[in-house]
């Protein structure tokens, strides 16, 4: 047996370093060794939930099944793991420092190999041992906010020469931006969804009120209010409450993210409304398919970011991780969720139906043989 100690001190609250690790699909975001990793149990992640990580180790992929066994909420989890000739067992304690800002994280990795690796074993700890030591830096990096260290003479003046500055514009406003952590909670985080009564929109919904985001809803249904509360939007508007300030370059912060399924001013209000830094996801365009005013502002002054969507040419791997997030972590409400089938046939009463504003849920076409 390979056993493999390592600790670490972070500069975050006990409570958030425990929630970021109980999570494993997280650990590709601090492992170097793992290359990709998911949950394969739907709901939140507790006792038994399991994992599937892919290891890369000699240029070779590994597949690794792992259940969480033990925790102690705020102290200590315990994984279990097993893959091709080995197993292994992962104990991970948090000790809380001598103030609230600080962490102490104690990891411990018992492996068990087989076969080939056995008689490697004086060769698989030394890259092991390294590949710790790489991992609670990574760890550290993850957890912690960012801190910007101010340059020496040196630097002050490398900076602000042409060339070296060029070259180091791009690192430094990185840099620059704070609490850029890849372990940031989601919970409060207000996002909105625009067209959210149509079959995209109820769907994002779900999925963000369970992901713990405040979800506003935009519609123009009254009569819809009761079921999207019921899929978990905190709050309702209008589409009307959209349009103010449409002749405006920039309006006030208010959302983290846009789901917009509309296009046209509504779209354009929401990027001049997101928050430093937010994304706006463009996947509809029953309101227009045109930005007519819109202007650069937003992205030149909050480093906003305008996403387009696709699932036709996405590559089938990406396809799949989608898939299985939405069969687990991303699972929406099903039995809240609208939808009805039509013929071919109907489909033009349904558009009509979606130029009016009138139509709720999801519509499946059936296609006859």
């Amino acid at each position: 047996m390979i056993r493999l100690q390592e600790r670490v001190q972070v500069r975050r609250p006990t409570a958030d370093c425990y929630r970021y690790m109980l999570d494993m699909a997280a650990s590709e975001q601090w492992n170097p060794a793992v290359e990709n990793a998911r949950k394969s149990t739907p709901g939140p992640v507790a006792r038994q939930s399991r994992f599937e990580v892919d290891y890369r180790f000699a240029g070779r992929r590994r597949v690794f099944g792992y259940e969480l066994v033990d925790t102690e909420p705020g102290r200590s989890l315990s994984l279990r793991g097993q893959g091709p000739d080995a197993s292994a067992r992962e104990h991970i304690e948090f000790r809380p420092g001598a103030d609230d800002t600080f962490t102490e994280i104690l990891y411990t990795l018992d492996l068990d190999v087989g076969g080939l690796a056995e008689r490697l074993q004086a060769i698989i700890k030394p890259w092991l041992t390294a590949m710790g030591h790489r991992a609670m830096e990574d760890l550290r990096r993850a957890l912690e906010p960012s801190r910007v260290e101010e340059p020496g003479v040196w630097q002050w003046l490398r900076y602000r020469a042409l060339l070296p500055a060029a070259l180091e514009f791009s690192r430094l406003g990185y840099q620059s931006m704070p609490d850029r952590g890849l372990s940031d909670f989601m919970d409060g985080r207000i996002v909105v969804v625009t067209g959210a009564t149509g079959g995209v929109g109820s769907v994002a919904v779900s999925i963000l009120s369970n992901l713990g985001f405040k979800v506003v809803a935009a519609t123009g249904k009254q009569y819809a209010h009761d079921w999207l509360r019921d899929l978990g939007a905190a709050d309702i508007i209008g589409r009307d409450a959209l349009l103010e300030g449409i002749e405006k370059p920039v309006l006030k912060p208010r959302w983290a993210g846009v789901v917009d399924c509309v296009g046209g001013d509504i779209l354009v209000n929401a990027l001049k409304s997101l928050q430093y830094g937010g994304s706006a996801a463009c996947c509809g365009l029953t309101a227009s398919p045109k930005l007519e005013n819109a202007t650069v502002f937003p992205f030149i002054l909050r480093g906003v970011n305008l996403l387009g969507v696709d699932s036709v040419e996405l590559p089938c791997e990406v396809k799949q991780q989608m898939w299985q997030l939405l069969a687990s972590d991303w699972r929406p409400a099903l039995d809240k969720l609208e939808s009805r089938e039509v013929s071919r046939e109907q489909l033009p009463d349904c558009f009509t139906e979606i130029l009016a504003g009138k139509l709720r849920g999801r519509v499946v076409v059936k296609i006859n043989p």
